[in-house]
């Protein structure tokens, strides 16, 4: 049984429990008690089975409170997904989508988004296609379905078609909206989970202060959710239904000096491949004029191969061990076994490589291996999906373009 108090903790208003919180604890009930019959056999820990299905519950009875009261989050996201990726959710098609109403593909999604999540996703995460992930969303969505005309409209929900970003009235709604996006909700906790846990282990022992601050620093430098946004453009999509405008006196950015130097001794081409350190070292005194007999990169010696990517505003990008990933024209390195096995990481491990370099490739048609690992015939998928897949793993590494 999940108790008031945990299910409290998923609300924007966790101070109460309303007359129409009993309808929707009640359907996080029944769908802890699917998930424990349908997916018994891929969790045989009898703990950890209750843990799972709880939390994988209450993300679904949060979709289905904000979809009733039309809170707002959904729907930005889905409405971003359309202009990213021109439909509304990832993975997942449905003809007969409704939008800002209970969906089965809006369920399909958000079961494999929890249980991807619900621990360290790893080298090989959950398959969004995964025959027992369908099945259970399937069983969700038909126990939802029967429950969605009878649901209550639910107490204590913010009305953010009221609200408006620059009206001082509006601030402290506005405020408490941030404060669940980023710390509460449904959507954007289950992927933002291993940087909570670094967050909370900065602040100093039974110092409130210093966890409010370092929690505030947070929600103003990290992206989070499964789009990668930064708390300010979550909140423009969910009250504005855009992204907020950029600067009006933005500098524009000048090109760097190493730019047409990388052109130049490349034969035009933005990306070269290097066997070794001695190799990328020589190329860079011939482009830019460095001593080639000097050790210039000292603390890249130790890598094996090396993918170097000019930025016109950036400069270089080195990437370092994934030459044999990139199956371009120029590239002596690559090798389309090593390929299948490893393509994937550079959408999900953090650091692996640099997000300018793997947007490129893919731009590029420089992945024609790539699967889900372990998966068959998944390449296409992948491909499809690629940009949300490296957004939703890879988080502030994706903000780093």
């Amino acid at each position: 049984m999940i108790t008031q108090k945990q299910y409290l903790l998923r609300k924007i208003d966790a101070t109460r429990f309303y007359d129409s919180d009993a309808f929707y604890l009640s359907l996080a009930d029944s769908l802890a008690e699917a998930f424990e019959v349908h997916y018994k056999k891929k969790v045989s820990d009898s703990a950890q089975m209750s843990l799972i299905s709880q939390e994988v519950a209450l993300n679904l009875v949060g979709y289905m409170m904000d979809v009733v009261a039309d809170m707002g989050l959904w729907r930005a996201f889905t409405s971003h997904c359309r202009t990213l990726y021109g439909r509304p959710v990832p993975f997942f098609s449905n003809e007969n989508y409704i939008d800002y109403e209970l969906n089965r593909s809006d369920v399909q999604f958000l079961t494999w988004y929890s249980l991807c999540f619900v621990s360290e996703p790893g080298d090989s995460p959950l398959y969004p296609h995964d025959s027992a992930v369908l099945e259970l969303a399937d069983e969700f969505y038909r126990i939802m379905e029967e429950n969605y005309e009878e649901a209550p409209a639910p107490e204590g929900m913010l009305k953010t078609n009221d609200l408006e970003i620059h009206d001082p009235e509006d601030a402290d709604a506005i405020q408490t909206l941030g404060h669940w996006v980023f710390w509460s909700s449904y959507l954007t906790v289950p992927c933002f989970k291993t940087n909570m846990e670094l967050i909370y282990s900065q602040a100093k022992p039974n110092d409130r202060n210093s966890l409010a601050e370092i929690m505030g620093q947070a929600q103003m430098e990290l992206p989070t959710g499964p789009l990668a946004l930064y708390l300010r453009e979550w909140i423009w999509l969910i009250i504005e239904g855009k992204l907020p405008p950029k600067p009006r006196h933005a500098k524009e950015p000048e090109e760097h000096p190493y730019y047409q130097k990388f052109l130049s001794a490349n034969n035009s081409s933005r990306i070269a491949f290097f066997n070794d350190y001695r190799e990328l070292n020589r190329f860079l005194g011939k482009a830019l004029g460095w001593d080639p007999e000097a050790d210039n990169l000292p603390q890249l010696n130790r890598s094996h191969d090396f993918t170097l990517l000019t930025n016109k505003y950036k400069g270089l990008l080195i990437g370092r061990d994934v030459a044999q990933c990139f199956a371009a024209e120029n590239n002596t390195l690559y090798n389309k076994q090593y390929a299948a096995q490893n393509d994937f990481s550079l959408l999900i491990a953090r650091g692996r490589c640099p997000i300018d370099l793997t947007l490129y490739a893919l731009e590029n048609n420089l992945l024609p291996d790539i699967q889900w690992p372990k998966v068959d015939n998944s390449t296409s998928l992948v491909l499809e999906n690629a940009d949300f897949i490296a957004r939703c793993f890879l988080l502030q590494y994706y903000r780093a373009v």
